[in-house]
């Protein structure tokens, strides 16, 4: 995600979720997928494409309770139901 300021280049942005559980499996860090965290993503949108002149969304995940294939699709599903176009 990118915040722009006018007269300047975009700014990455980075966010990340807070975690309601940090699962070790086997020496592994499972992380909460997308939304499954406690950040409201509904009013971080709404400030990211009002105020911050957002460019893109990009969804990253690592450490999933999931295979990766099935991480990237459940992520891009809930990233839809949390942002409708």
């Amino acid at each position: 995600m990118g915040i722009r300021s006018p007269g300047l280049k975009p700014i990455p942005t980075h966010l990340l979720h807070a975690l309601q559980g940090l699962v070790p499996r086997g020496g592994q860090r499972l992380f909460s997928l997308f939304s499954e965290g406690v950040a409201d993503w509904a009013n971080i949108f709404a400030a990211a494409e009002s105020i911050g002149g957002l460019e893109y969304y990009l969804v990253e995940q690592e450490g999933s309770r999931l295979s990766e294939l099935d991480t990237a699709r459940k992520c891009l599903e809930l990233f839809r139901v949390k942002h409708p176009a």
